[in-house]
């Protein structure tokens, strides 16, 4: 269960440090 949840939270961290390379990417 917590091996779910810390692999969740890291697939966050991945799709939000993503969108911000996006975005610094457009700027």
């Amino acid at each position: 269960m917590i091996m779910m949840e810390l692999s969740d939270v890291r697939n966050e961290l991945d799709k939000t440090a993503k969108k911000l390379a996006d975005f610094r990417g457009s700027l």
